[in-house]
């Protein structure tokens, strides 16, 4: 049996499915939400005693790190708390060269078995590319990604460090399981997937012998992200008489903003991210085939417009 197309039926048929394959991708497209580099610090911040996470509404200003307390600063407000066993240690916010986001110790500071931990959060307010909106609900997925790169923790300096990724969404807060200073190497980028972890329940507000306190086991919902962020954990080494600067120099979050979904009379570009790298934006397509018999028809404005439409196209190349 042998099948035959009017060119023009052939035409709308690439159309058509073009134009499906443009909502398929539009749908789930991924975007830099946090792109936090500590080199966007102009002038050291540190807290030096125990202190609290706080954030109660949008209008509270307690921000630890914002452009009033460091002069210049134009990165997102960092909000943070501090536990010191040593109450000899300190929270700071400082350039990649001095460790950037970090829990320290000076030279011949804590003793061994010490531990200091820090947490160092980023609220949605300040969410990048649209994410920050009120009515923007800011979700992670399967390929969502986060990426970071620490400073360096040397062994005898420390015992044990490791950092947690930690996150609020609509069911409450949330902390991983510890990531092991052991799993990455210092002032090198690695990635991960907030999904693939596990999480516990996690209160921010209150302190222990760590920021915040870790409950039960729970699956978060990954939906209404609200902060995003961190916590380190160190513990003191022997080598005492060496300062310790365990940190993030960098921290950025890719996630799925809804109102970034395929809305055609938006005008919106589609963003197509590629393994966490690369990035395509706009959205075009190219047409054979019987293209004259459109352009040569007398309703050819009308035509178009119906075909194309819809479409949402940044360019149409005819060939």
């Amino acid at each position: 049996l042998k099948m035959t197309h009017h060119p023009l039926q052939t035409f709308i048929s690439l159309l058509i499915l073009t134009n499906v394959i443009h909502k398929t991708i539009a749908r789930d497209p991924k975007i830099k939400i946090l792109d936090f580099d500590a080199d966007t610090v102009t002038k050291s911040v540190s807290l030096r005693t125990n202190s609290l996470f706080s954030f109660e509404g949008d209008n509270a200003n307690t921000a630890t790190v914002t452009s009033s307390t460091s002069e210049g600063y134009a990165g997102p407000e960092i909000y943070g708390a501090f536990v010191d066993s040593s109450e000899e240690g300190k929270w700071c916010a400082s350039k990649q060269v001095h460790g950037g986001l970090k829990v320290h110790w000076s030279e011949n500071k804590g003793r061994k078995g010490d531990t200091m931990s820090g947490l160092f959060l980023f609220s949605k307010k300040d969410f990048l590319n649209g994410a920050d909106g009120k009515d923007e609900v800011v979700t992670m997925d399967e390929s969502s990604a986060v990426n970071v790169m620490m400073a360096s923790a040397e062994d005898g300096v420390v015992s044990r460090s490791s950092f947690s990724f930690v996150f609020g969404d609509d069911k409450g807060y949330h902390i991983s399981d510890p990531i092991s200073s052991d799993s990455f190497r210092a002032g090198y980028p690695f990635t991960f997937h907030p999904m693939s972890l596990d999480y516990r329940d996690y209160d921010p507000t209150v302190n222990a012998d760590e920021v915040g306190e870790a409950g039960d086991a729970k699956d978060p919902s990954f939906e209404g992200i609200n902060f995003v962020g961190f916590r380190i954990d160190v513990t003191r080494g022997a080598g005492t008489f060496k300062p310790v600067n365990f940190g993030v120099k960098l921290f950025t979050v890719h996630a799925v903003p809804s109102s970034s979904s395929a809305n055609s009379g938006t005008g919106k570009k589609t963003t197509i991210r590629l393994q966490g790298e690369q990035v395509m934006e706009g959205f075009g397509a190219t047409v054979a085939f019987g293209i004259t018999r459109l352009l040569n028809n007398k309703h050819v404005d009308v035509l178009a417009n119906l075909l194309f439409k819809d479409l949402n196209l940044d360019i149409l190349r005819i060939r």
